[in-house]
């Protein structure tokens, strides 16, 4: 919906075919999905916090503790409790720490190890 006016402001390039399309695409998603590094850990934090300590209330406020509770739905099946102090907001932010930073570091280290570029010079 947006391409064509992407195309426009010369963001993106006129794609060949709809693979092609289909490419640009996932590169724009994998870059917004790796932008999210740094703000999903701390709406974790700040539903941890707010799970222990009243913080008010605020349309900010729900709106962060709905996307922490959404992001800790695949986690809900493991009792990750000990006693009243719930892990799986810590053990989120590892996962997703570890899969939005290490991972493209691991990718660019093994790139370079085998001499091997992702974009051409």
């Amino acid at each position: 919906m947006l391409h064509p006016l992407l195309v426009h402001l010369s963001v993106a390039g006129q794609p060949q075919s709809n693979w092609h399309l289909a490419g640009q695409s996932l590169l724009v998603a994998a870059g917004i999905i790796f932008s999210l590094k740094l703000l999903l850990p701390a709406f974790l934090v700040i539903h941890l916090v707010a799970s222990y300590v009243y913080l008010g209330k605020s349309p900010v406020l729900e709106f962060v503790e709905l996307t922490a509770r959404n992001i800790l739905t695949p986690l809900n099946r493991f009792s990750l409790q000990a006693g009243k102090v719930d892990f799986a907001p810590v053990l989120a932010v590892a996962i997703i720490l570890l899969l939005l930073d290490g991972l493209p570091a691991y990718v660019m280290l093994y790139l370079s190890r085998s001499n091997l570029t992702l974009w051409p010079r």
